[in-house]
This record gives structure tokens, C-alpha cells and sequence, in this order.
């Protein structure tokens, strides 16, 4: 039900409500060129013996956005993490993007909004130009500290990056091994390692 002060509130995200699931896939759907996904929970059920009793694979539940849209919301949200309010979710040699929110709960009774109880968030994607993975991290009511570029980019900079990494991908900053030569840490202002891993496992 739009009031006359919607027009206002609605694009600073009051007045409107949505799951952690549906934020997720709304990302999702930017970085899979505009196709929303059929969300699952489990991808495979096994029995004892190894054998698959149930198995979910990606399928495309309809074409949201078109592709070149889908590309330049990419572009902003790598800029967004890059130069704006999600710089702490920068990845040294990983080009991610996303979206910081730092949300007023509302107030018991549904009427207005608290200047004291936030929900905040950040909902990112990595590497940015064929992206593996998305996340969302979010906080309900931190103490202290509350904006959602401060208390969840960091959160998803320290899990996406070694969960891309297991998952094979080569960060940009990874030196390459020669036998006899000794391996530094690569420069990471949060400590990254030049992780090394065999050719194969590179995209």
C-alpha cells in the first residue's frame, strides 16, 4: 500500500520487506546474466555406499534482466566495493562486487522506524566478470559499530576468499612456482597469501 511518502522511502529501501533468500538471489540474478536461479538447500543425498539417492542441479526459473544491464550492474557494484561505502570487502588479485545496507527495524507495532536497531548487511559476488559465487552476510542488531560496510564487508572479504580459492580459482596476485625460487607473501593489506596452486586448477 503506497502512502503519499513512498515515492521517497521505497528507493532507500523503507517500506519494503524481503527474506535474506530473496535478497541473495536478486544478486544472483546480476551476476548470472539476469537469469533468476531455483534456489535449493542440499545438492546431493547419498547413501552409504556412495550411491546418489537424490541430486539437485542449477536450473534457470525465468530471464529477469537483459544481459548487457546484468553486465553494467556489475560494473557499478565492482565500483561500489572498489571506490564506495564496500571498500572493506576488497580482495586483493579478486575483483568482487556488491551492495552495503545498514537498515532501521522497525518498530514494534509496524509504525515508523528505530534510530537505535539496525539489520546490517552486505550482499556481494566474486570475481566479478564470470562470477562462482555469491554471498550474503548479515547482522541483526550489532552493538557498537552498525553500518553494514563496516561490520558485514569485512565477513565476506575473509569467507569468499579462501572458498574461491578451494573451489580452484587463481587469484591474480598468485605467484607462480619455480623450483629453487622462494615464494613471499603476496602485499595484502589483510594478510592474503600467494597461495600456489597447480596449473590445472586455473580458469
Amino acid at each position: 500500500r503506497w502512502s503519499k511518502t513512498s515515492l521517497f522511502n521505497i528507493p532507500m529501501g523503507h517500506e519494503v520487506m524481503v527474506t535474506l533468500l530473496q535478497m541473495t538471489s536478486a544478486m544472483g540474478t546480476i551476476a548470472n546474466n539476469g537469469d533468476l536461479m531455483q534456489p535449493y538447500m542440499v545438492a546431493k543425498i547419498e547413501d552409504q555406499a556412495g550411491v546418489a539417492l537424490r541430486e539437485k542441479k542449477p536450473s534457470v526459473k525465468r530471464h529477469v534482466i537483459d544481459v548487457e544491464t546484468a553486465k553494467k550492474m556489475r560494473h557499478i557494484l565492482y565500483r561500489a566495493v572498489e571506490e564506495g561505502t564496500g571498500k572493506m570487502a576488497k580482495i586483493n588479485g579478486i575483483p568482487a562486487g556488491g551492495k552495503t545496507g545498514t537498515a532501521q527495524k522497525v518498530l514494534s507495532g509496524g509504525r515508523g522506524y528505530s534510530h537505535n536497531n539496525f539489520m546490517s548487511s552486505f550482499v556481494g559476488f566474486a570475481p566479478v566478470e564470470d562470477p562462482i559465487l555469491v554471498m550474503a552476510v548479515v547482522l541483526d542488531d550489532p552493538k557498537g559499530a552498525y553500518y553494514g560496510g563496516t561490520v558485514c564487508a569485512p565477513v565476506f572479504r575473509e569467507v569468499i576468499e579462501p572458498a574461491l580459492i578451494a573451489m580452484g580459482y587463481v587469484p591474480e596476485n598468485t605467484q607462480k612456482f619455480e623450483p629453487g625460487n622462494k615464494i613471499a607473501n603476496a602485499a595484502h593489506p589483510q594478510g592474503n597469501k600467494a597461495l600456489l596452486l597447480p596449473p590445472q586448477t586455473a580458469r
